[in-house]
């Protein structure tokens, strides 16, 4: 049973939380409102305007890997399109897919080939990388 008076008491609420889970379910909020304001400041929801045929998350050495597990456990199997991840775009990629792309390596030249490639063929392709280097340029 909750004791309501705890929420009223900042120092017996803040000996309560020993691992921290309400000051970081209190940060969470904010950077999801900071996340959804820079997603539509950027035009995010044009890469959705459209169903996609498949959503590609590509995973390259670093959080993108992290990200992808947390993105597949979120959509889970009620996802209404195929969700592909892979370390590279697969070469059946096409005007009617989706590939979201992360890296903080500037000069990944896989990724930069496979975004290149995305672009050719048309994928709607969102890529957040370093704004110079091959990834860039590929973009």
């Amino acid at each position: 049973m909750l004791d309501d008076t705890l929420l009223d008491d900042t120092s017996r609420l803040a000996d309560t939380d020993t691992g921290g889970w309400l000051r970081a379910a209190a940060r969470a909020g904010a950077q999801v409102r900071s996340t959804a304001e820079a997603a539509a400041e950027a035009g995010v929801e044009r890469i959705f305007s459209e169903r996609p045929r498949a959503v590609v998350l590509v995973t390259r050495p670093g959080h993108a890997v992290a990200v992808a597990g947390v993105v597949m456990a979120l959509l889970g199997p009620g996802c209404s399109v195929p969700v592909v991840v892979s370390d590279e775009v697969p070469p059946w990629v096409g005007a009617l897919d989706v590939v979201l792309a992360h890296t903080e390596d500037p000069g990944d030249r896989v990724l930069a080939e496979s975004i290149d490639r995305a672009c050719r063929r048309g994928a709607r392709t969102l890529l957040t990388a370093p704004d110079s280097g091959p990834v860039a340029a590929a973009a």
